[in-house]
């Protein structure tokens, strides 16, 4: 694995003993610190009770993820550190603006969504777009 595959973008939440993850819609929650993690498993988790286990969340697995359709919603500080890898690898993303964006009703965590999506040539960009926590649409499609 390289050293870029290994750098730390952040921690998700993962239910032990299984592969599902904490989402947010249809989209990993990625967040720069476990305390930011645990702020948004007590705000914002749809399971309460669930015993989510904080990992470590490495650009590798993310991007290969990524590329076979896994979707992505990144804090503002785990997205500045996805960002500069991502342009490493010639995809196209867009600075994380929440104040730009409307506040959502009730507890609400800034978050960037980010999808792979293939253009018609053989280059591959992300599409991105703020969303309230616990979102059941995308902004910004």
């Amino acid at each position: 694995m390289s050293d870029k595959a290994t750098k730390i973008l952040g921690f998700i939440a993962v239910v032990p003993g299984s592969i599902n993850v904490l989402c947010d819609g249809d989209s990993c929650v990625v967040t720069g610190s476990e305390k930011k993690m645990k702020q948004y498993i007590a705000e914002s988790a749809p399971e309460p009770g669930v015993g989510y286990r904080i990992t470590k969340a490495r650009y590798g697995h993310v991007f290969q993820a990524m590329k076979m359709g896994g979707t992505y919603s990144f804090d503002q500080e785990s997205f500045s550190r996805f960002c500069p890898l991502a342009r490493e690898d010639g995809i196209d993303v867009v600075d994380f603006t929440p104040e730009g964006q409307r506040k959502p009703q009730g507890t609400g965590i800034p978050l960037m969504r980010v999808q792979w999506i293939p253009d018609d040539g053989n280059r591959s960009r992300t599409r991105q777009g703020l969303v309230p926590s616990r979102a059941k649409r995308r902004l910004g499609d």
